[in-house]
This record gives C-alpha cells, structure tokens and sequence, in this order.
C-alpha cells in the first residue's frame, strides 16, 4: 500500500476549499508555508490528515543547507503521525 502524506506543519485543512497549508524549504535557512490542494488518491493509497510531525537531524542538516542529499525546495517531515482519513477501494490491510 502506498501513501500520499498530507504533509503540513500545521495539519490544516480548510473544508471549503479542500486545500492545506504545506511547509517548503525554499533554500538553506529559508521555510515558507503555502495553501496547496488536498492531493486525490488512487485505489491502492490512503490519505492521512497529520497530528505531529516530529523534527530529527536530518531535517536540521536540510534547514541549515549541508545535507548532503537534499535538493531544494523540499517539504520536510518523515517522523509523522495521523489519521487515515480517506482509503482507496482496493486497500483491504495496513502492515
């Protein structure tokens, strides 16, 4: 089963026009917070609204531009918790 991970800092979602406030690393030291779309779903993905999104070194090294694999812009936060609010029609399990 693959993902799609409403990435968002601030985990807002604005029902009214199925948008989200994501966050971007533009450039070294510089995040801005932009209103995108609520990405749709395929059959094998589930959507998931996040609570917390936790901050490791990785994420520092990229804010601080010496992460040596990090190409910018980037949205950050792979330490992530939330709730499944959306399953595709062909998602029977979660492992």
């Amino acid at each position: 089963m693959k993902f799609i991970l409403c990435l968002c800092l601030l985990s807002l979602i604005c029902s009214k026009e199925m948008t989200m406030i994501q966050q971007v690393v533009i450039a070294p030291k510089e995040i801005t917070f932009q209103e995108v779309p609520i990405p749709e779903i395929n059959d094998d993905q589930v959507l998931l609204q996040m609570s917390r999104i936790g901050i490791c070194g990785s994420d520092i090294h990229v804010y601080h531009g010496i992460h040596p694999f990090t190409s910018y812009p980037v949205t950050q936060g792979h330490e992530v918790s939330g709730e499944i609010i959306k399953i595709g029609k062909n998602v029977k399990d979660f492992h």
